[in-house]
């Protein structure tokens, strides 16, 4: 062991040897033959730099992690739910629409046979005016009867309408 130690001097604002008790249990105090200190012992080297591992970052506590999961399982069981119900919104508009469609047919149906009824009725009444009115010369009764004239081609006029509305 070295006899000096060093003690910081406010003087110089550097280390300074000064000298410690450490021969006196010998019963010597006189300084050894070599006054310099034994540089080697005394002064410390830094340690060796080892490989430092990389370092990774821990996210938060475990409290904290545990909270981190709950909130991604919430979020998954949301768009999950949220694309159910959207699945479900789909197939319940698709049997609305196809018991629609089917109301309409059945609707339809029943105004064709309707339809089928009023041409056949048109086609009955159409046959009964012309049998009653084939035998009849219009003209010859519009003369007599009612006392009507046939206007002549040449004092016709045509009107427009549209003047006047």
């Amino acid at each position: 062991m070295a006899p000096y130690a060093y003690k910081y001097n406010d003087i110089f604002d550097d280390y300074v040897p000064t000298r410690t008790a450490g021969r006196t249990q010998y019963g010597n105090t006189a300084p050894r033959a070599n006054a310099a200190p034994d540089r080697r012992s005394t002064q410390q080297r830094p340690p060796q730099r080892k490989e430092q591992p990389k370092l990774t970052r821990v996210e938060g506590t475990k409290k904290q992690g545990i909270l981190a999961k709950n909130r991604t399982f919430k979020l998954f069981m949301i768009q999950t739910s949220i694309v159910l119900a959207l699945f479900l919104s789909v197939g319940i508009m698709a049997i609305a629409s196809k018991a629609e469609l089917n109301s309409a047919k059945s609707r339809l149906e029943t105004l064709e046979s309707e339809y089928q009824l009023c041409l056949e009725q048109n086609n009955t009444l159409k046959f009964q005016l012309d049998e009653a009115t084939k035998g009849i010369n219009i003209d010859k009764i519009a003369t007599e009867q009612l006392g009507l004239i046939k206007v002549p081609e040449k004092k016709t006029r045509q009107v427009r309408i549209s003047d006047y509305s």
